[in-house]
C-alpha cells in the first residue's frame, strides 16, 4: 500500500477519535457538573443566631480547684441524692465572653419537688484579659491611677455578691444563694433561678479600661435540696408527674397485657399533653402490666386502661395501702365510683386521677382510665384542658369534651403563638424566635406583615439601635429606635409573601440591637428594648381548592401541624420498641409546640384505613409486621420488594434489591392516597435493627432540620435526606452511604416453574452512579456508549472508502 493511501486513513482515524474525545468531554460535563436532583435538600430550618462574642483560646484546665462534676451530663432528676452539681456546660451554655462593660444571664429551672437548702452555692471559674489605656494612647498594666471594674452578681434580681475580678487565667469565686430566693410560697413558686452577672465600673468615665472576661463552662451551681412529697393537684398539670425543670426525666407507662389500640392511643395523647406543657427533656418508657416490676422504685408512672383490663390498677391501686394517699375513687361492681360526686362514672366519660406511688411516696402515679376503651381515650383528651383552680387529685372528662381545634387566622398576636413580652437589657444583640405553621392549602396574598409594638429606654443611640425582623432566616425589615416620644410605639414591617412556606414550620425572629452614646457610665439595666406580646402577625391568604396546586410535602412531620387528629397504624403485634417509638413521636410532635393533637391507633388490619380520609396517617413498622404498608407500597418514593422488608429499585424492566439482612432505617412521606390534602408518614426499616436506627434518631437526637425531604435513609450514625420529587434515588449508593459498607444490588428472585436456560443478565447490579445526579449520569452513559459505537461505524466506513480509493458503495 502506498503512503498516499495510508495518510487518508490516519486523517480519518484522527478525526473520528477527536470527535469522540470532544463528545466525552461534553458528556462528562453533563455528568459531573449538573446540579444534584435526588440529593437536593431544602433550606434548613433556621437556628437561633448566637449573641455571644467568639471564644478566645481556652486556657489549660488547672490542676487545683473545685472537685470535678460528678455527672458529666445531666442525669435524670430522680438520681441525685440530695445534692446536684450543675455546670454551665450541662445546662447548655458555652463559655461566656464578657466585653467590659457587659451583662450576661444564666437560667436554670429546678425540679418542682426540690426544696433548695441554704447551703447551696455557685462557683464561678473565670479568666480575665485586661489593660488600661492612658491619655497618650499607650497601654499599661498598672492599676495605681484607676479603680478596676467590679462584678455584681444577682440571683433572681437579688444582689448575691460583689467582687473585683483578678487578671490572668483560672480564678475562682464562690457565692452563696440568697435564702430569700428559695421561698417556694411567695418569692419563687416556679423554683427557677436566674443568675445575672454585671461587669461594670461607674468610676471609669473616660473609658480608660479594656477588659475581656471569660466565664468557663465548668462553672457550676451546687444545689443542696430535700425531695418533697408531691402536691396532688391536677390543676398544676403536668406537675407533679413531670418536674417541669431543666433536668431530664423519665416517665414510665403501664398498659394492660391485653392492650388495644385505644390503650396505645390514650398513652400517646397523654405523652403529648405532658410534653406540651413542660420544659423538661422527657423520655417515655412503656411496659405491659406483667413487666411492671422492671420499673425502678424512684419513678413517676402513668397507668393506662380500664380496671377490668389493667390488673395493676384493679388489684393493686384500688386496694388502699395504710400510710399512703390512695385514689379518689373506688370500684363498685367492676365500675369506677367517684366518692366526691357520689356516683358511678358513665361509660362514655373519662376519669383522670393521681396518687402517691405505692413504692416510694416521693413519686406519683397518674391514672388515665374509664369504664370502657372509649372512656380511657376521652380521659387522655381531657388533659389538654385541665380544670382551673384547685381540683384536687381527680377530675371527670365529660363525653362532650373535645380537644380545642387549632385555627390560624389572618391576624394573630404574638401571645397566641406562645411568645411572652420580652425585655432585652444591656448593650449588644439579642433575639427571640417565634414559630408558626401555615396550612398547605393556604396561598399567601399581598399585605403579609409584622406589626411590632415595642418600648425602649431614652438613652440609646438612635443611629445604631433598633429592631430587625427575619422570616425563615430572610431579612424582612428593620426599625430604628425613636427617642422623641415615650411609651409604647408601633411600626409595620412588610414581609415578602414568598418567604413564608406553606405546610412548614416557619420561624419569625425578632432581633434587638442596643447601642449607646454613653459607653462608660454603664448600668446594664438602664439600657433596654421591650417587644410586646400584643404585636401582630398579618397573614392574608386565600384557600387552595385544587389539590394539584398544593405545595408538596417536603418534611415527614411539619405538615401535620395544622390538623388535630393523627391516625397511627401499628404492627399487628407491636414490640416495646414500636410502642416506645409512638410515645417518642408524640413527645417530639408536642415539643415543637405544634397544635394539640389527638392520636387514634389501630393494630394491623383491625381498621379500614379507607375510612381515615380526614386524618394524617402515621405508619410504624416493616411490611412483614404491619400489613397496611403493602397497601401504599406502590406510592412510596422508595418501594419495598413485594412481600419482603428489603428495598427495590427498577432499572429499565429489571427489578433489583439490596441484599436481605442489610440494616437501614427509613422515613418516607407522601400525599395520603385517601385524600391529597392529607399526608402519610412511614417510619420503617429493612430489619428490626435498621428500624431501631430511626427510633434512636428520633428519640436521642431529634434534630428535625436534618429530616428535610420526603425520603430519609438512616444508619447507625449517618443520615441522608432526599427531596425526590418523583425522581428515583440510586439505591445502592444511598444504602452504602448510611450503612458504612459497600452495598451491591441483586436481582429480585422470581419463581421458576419450568427449566429455563441460565439467565444472561448479571446476578448483581453495581451502580457506578453518584448520588449527586443519578438520572443525568444514567442518560449520559447510555449516550456515551451510543456515540462511541457510531464513531466506530464511521471509522470502518472511512477505512473501506479509503481502501477503495475514495469510491462510494
Amino acid at each position: 500500500m502506498s503512503t498516499k493511501k495510508i495518510r487518508p486513513i490516519y486523517r480519518s482515524v484522527a478525526l473520528v477519535l477527536l470527535v469522540v474525545f470532544a463528545l466525552q468531554i461534553m458528556i462528562g460535563e453533563v455528568i459531573f457538573s449538573h446540579q444534584a436532583v435526588a440529593a437536593t435538600l431544602p433550606s434548613p430550618v433556621p437556628t437561633r443566631t448566637p449573641t455571644l462574642a467568639p471564644s478566645v483560646t481556652p486556657t489549660k484546665r488547672p490542676t487545683a480547684g473545685p472537685t470535678p462534676t460528678l455527672y458529666p451530663t445531666l442525669s435524670d432528676f430522680s438520681v441525685y441524692p440530695g445534692n446536684a452539681r450543675l455546670s454551665l456546660a450541662q445546662l447548655g451554655y458555652t463559655e461566656i465572653i464578657m466585653n467590659y462593660p457587659d451583662t450576661e444571664e444564666v437560667f436554670v429551672a429546678l425540679p418542682d419537688q426540690w426544696q433548695v437548702r441554704g447551703s447551696s452555692f455557685f462557683t464561678l471559674h473565670y479568666t480575665l484579659y485586661d489593660q488600661w489605656i492612658t491619655r497618650s494612647g499607650s497601654s499599661t498594666d498598672s492599676y495605681s491611677r484607676n479603680q478596676p471594674p467590679t462584678m455584681e452578681v444577682y440571683v433572681n434580681d437579688l444582689l448575691a455578691a460583689t467582687f473585683t475580678p483578678q487578671p490572668g487565667p483560672d480564678h475562682y469565686f464562690t457565692f452563696e444563694i440568697p435564702y430569700q430566693t428559695t421561698d417556694r410560697v411567695v418569692i419563687n413558686p416556679p423554683n427557677s433561678f436566674t443568675f445575672r452577672f454585671d461587669y461594670v465600673n461607674l468610676n471609669d468615665i473616660y473609658c480608660d479600661y479594656v477588659g475581656i472576661l471569660k466565664i468557663h463552662d465548668d462553672s457550676f451551681y451546687n444545689v443542696d435540696f430535700e425531695l418533697m412529697p408531691p402536691t396532688l393537684d391536677l390543676s398544676r398539670f403536668p406537675l407533679p408527674i413531670s418536674q417541669n425543670s431543666s433536668l431530664p426525666e423519665t416517665i414510665y407507662f403501664i398498659i394492660p397485657d391485653n392492650f388495644s389500640g385505644s390503650d396505645l392511643a390514650a398513652a400517646a395523647t397523654t405523652a403529648a399533653m405532658i410534653t406540651k406543657n413542660s420544659v423538661s427533656t422527657i423520655t417515655y418508657k412503656l411496659f405491659k402490666e406483667a413487666d411492671r416490676l422492671q420499673i425502678p422504685d424512684k419513678a413517676n408512672v402513668v397507668i393506662i386502661g380500664t380496671p377490668s383490663k389493667n390488673g395493676f390498677l384493679r388489684d393493686v391501686l384500688y386496694k388502699y395501702t395504710p400510710g399512703t394517699i390512695g385514689l379518689p375513687s373506688t370500684l363498685r361492681g367492676g365500675k369506677i365510683y367517684i366518692n366526691s360526686a357520689n356516683r358511678l362514672l358513665n361509660d362514655d366519660e373519662g376519669f383522670v386521677q393521681m396518687m402517691q406511688s405505692n413504692r416510694n411516696q416521693r413519686f406519683t402515679y397518674l391514672v388515665v382510665t374509664g369504664n370502657t376503651d372509649q372512656g380511657v381515650e376521652q380521659a387522655a383528651r381531657g388533659l389538654s384542658s385541665p380544670p382551673l383552680g384547685q381540683v384536687g387529685s381527680g377530675f371527670v372528662v365529660s363525653s362532650s369534651f373535645k380537644i380545642p381545634e387549632y385555627k390560624l387566622n389572618d391576624v394573630v398576636t404574638f401571645r397566641s403563638l406562645g411568645f411572652t413580652s420580652a425585655t432585652f437589657y444591656g448593650l449588644g444583640t439579642a433575639s427571640r424566635n417565634i414559630f408558626f405553621y401555615v396550612p398547605r392549602n393556604w396561598k399567601m396574598e399581598d399585605g403579609t406583615a409584622v406589626v411590632l409594638r415595642y418600648r425602649n429606654s431614652d438613652n440609646l443611640d438612635e443611629t445604631n439601635s433598633g429592631l430587625v425582623v427575619y422570616v425563615n432566616d430572610q431579612p424582612a425589615g428593620s426599625v430604628r429606635v425613636e427617642l422623641k416620644t415615650t411609651g409604647e410605639k408601633e411600626i409595620t414591617i412588610p414581609i415578602n409573601k414568598a418567604d413564608i412556606r406553606p405546610g412548614w414550620l416557619n420561624v419569625l425572629r425578632i432581633e434587638a440591637n442596643i447601642t449607646s452614646r454613653l459607653v462608660c457610665l454603664y448600668n446594664p439595666r438602664s439600657f433596654f428594648m421591650n417587644v410586646q406580646d400584643t404585636s401582630l402577625l398579618l397573614l392574608p391568604h386565600s384557600i387552595i381548592t385544587d389539590p394539584k396546586q398544593l405545595s408538596p410535602i417536603a418534611h415527614p412531620i411539619y405538615y401535620m401541624g395544622t390538623r388535630p387528629d393523627i391516625h397511627v397504624s401499628m404492627p399487628t403485634n407491636p414490640t416495646y420498641d414500636d410502642m416506645n417509638m409512638l410515645l417518642s413521636f408524640a413527645s417530639l410532635f408536642s415539643a415543637m409546640r405544634l397544635p394539640t393533637v389527638n392520636f387514634h391507633v389501630s393494630l394491623g388490619l383491625e381498621e379500614d384505613l379507607s375510612e381515615k380520609s380526614n386524618y394524617n396517617i402515621l405508619m410504624i413498622g416493616r411490611p412483614s409486621v404491619n400489613p397496611q404498608i403493602a397497601r401504599v407500597n406502590k406510592d412510596l418514593p422508595q418501594r419495598f420488594v413485594t412481600g419482603s422488608d428489603t428495598l427495590e429499585q427498577m432499572v429499565g424492566d429489571v427489578a433489583y434489591q439490596i441484599p436481605p439482612g442489610v440494616s437501614i432505617g427509613l422515613i418516607q412521606v407522601i400525599n395520603s392516597p385517601l385524600n391529597p390534602e392529607m399526608g402519610l408518614t412511614l417510619i420503617s426499616g429493612t430489619t428490626e435493627e435498621g428500624q431501631k436506627y430511626v427510633y434512636d434518631r428520633l428519640t436521642l437526637s431529634p434534630n428535625l432540620a436534618e429530616l428535610a425531604g420526603d425520603l430519609i435513609f438512616i444508619g447507625k450514625q449517618t443520615l441522608r435526606a432526599f427531596n425526590t420529587q418523583g425522581i428515583p434515588v440510586a439505591l445502592d449508593l444511598a444504602s452504602s452511604g448510611v450503612s458504612g459498607t459497600q452495598v451491591a444490588l441483586q436481582l429480585v428472585p422470581t419463581e421458576v416453574t419450568t427449566a429455563l436456560p441460565e439467565p444472561t443478565k448479571p446476578s448483581k447490579y453495581v451502580s457506578t452512579i453518584t448520588a449527586e445526579n443519578p438520572v443525568s449520569q444514567m442518560v449520559g452513559r447510555y449516550l456515551l456508549i451510543a456515540l462511541i459505537v457510531a464513531g466506530l461505524i464511521v471509522l470502518v466506513i472511512a477505512i473501506v472508502r479509503t481502501a477503495r480509493g475514495g469510491r462510494s458503495f
